[in-house]
């Protein structure tokens, strides 16, 4: 019962990576990231690191697992927001914060002659997953304004809210670890303040469903590789030469709580707006060849 917890919980944190990913892909499609924080992508990129330091120094191999599905895509995510930011990202500036967080983390670990080295550690984690857990709540002022979740991803809440109900579990019945079971409970209760919410207002359309076409296509998959390793054209204005179409059926680009909007001149990001149209999430974006 208790690994069946276990691998349930990997299961769902991948859900989390794969919704994360989908925002990337998006973001790599469009050439551009619009409003959008990277506050999720970092904290998924975070978490996953320290989690698996944490998960090597207290020898668990499936928090180890998990985590290091996120390691791998959260770096995907975290490079493809970098490149398509605009106004371009200075990267000492951009990659400072998670490089300073892990390898602290893997220092702690690796070197250190502490006694409580694994408990410093935990609570590193336990403070990631606050973070990570809470993103989609980074919206709740737009949610209670104008009384919808258009701005919160259902698929991701709900992943999240599951994810961190088999961890805790895990950590209670089976790994018998303090700070796993605490970092998840964290998890636990933010995710049910998000199912409430979703109780309350309803699930918004476009907010649910995922476009797998987005995942598989293998003519998309081959274009987003041509971009990543040979960048794009800028025209006059700043923007992508490429031609954006939009179609109905793909994932919101608000998804784990990346909506935002920057204030002009102060260049500070408040995660309030979603970037998205009236009705809805814009989908997919394809680029035209």
């Amino acid at each position: 019962m208790e690994h069946i917890l276990a691998w349930l919980g990997v299961f769902l944190f991948l859900g989390i990576v794969v919704s994360s990913v989908q925002t990337a892909l998006v973001i790599i499609n469009r050439e551009s990231c619009g409003d959008l924080s990277p506050l999720p992508f970092m904290a998924l990129y975070i978490n996953s690191s320290i989690g698996t330091v944490y998960a090597t120094m207290v020898k668990d191999h499936l928090l180890l697992i998990a985590n290091s599905f996120g390691v791998v895509f959260g770096t995907f995510c975290v490079m493809a927001y970098h490149k398509y930011s605009d106004p371009p990202i200075d990267s000492i500036k951009f990659y400072t914060i998670p490089t300073l967080f892990t390898s602290s983390a893997f220092c702690i670990a690796v070197f250190s002659n502490w006694d409580n080295k694994e408990d410093i550690v935990g609570w590193m984690m336990v403070l990631c997953a606050l973070i990570l857990c809470g993103a989609p709540l980074s919206t709740l002022r737009i949610v209670f304004r104008d009384k919808s979740t258009i701005t919160m991803p259902f698929s991701t809440s709900l992943l999240t809210f599951l994810n961190a109900i088999c961890w805790t579990s895990y950590g209670i019945i089976d790994a018998k670890n303090v700070m796993i079971t605490l970092a998840n409970l964290v998890g636990s209760v933010l995710g049910a303040l998000q199912m409430i919410l979703f109780i309350n207002f309803g699930v918004a359309p476009g907010t649910w469903n995922w476009n797998f076409n987005t995942l598989t296509d293998m003519n998309n998959i081959s274009s987003i590789f041509k971009k990543l390793r040979g960048g794009f054209n800028v025209n006059s204005n700043g923007h992508s030469n490429s031609a954006l179409s939009l179609s109905s059926s793909s994932p919101s680009l608000s998804g784990m709580g990346l909506a935002g909007t920057q204030s002009q001149g102060s260049g500070s990001i408040a995660l309030v707006m979603p970037l998205s149209d009236n009705r809805g999430d814009y989908g997919a974006v394809q680029t035209e060849q």
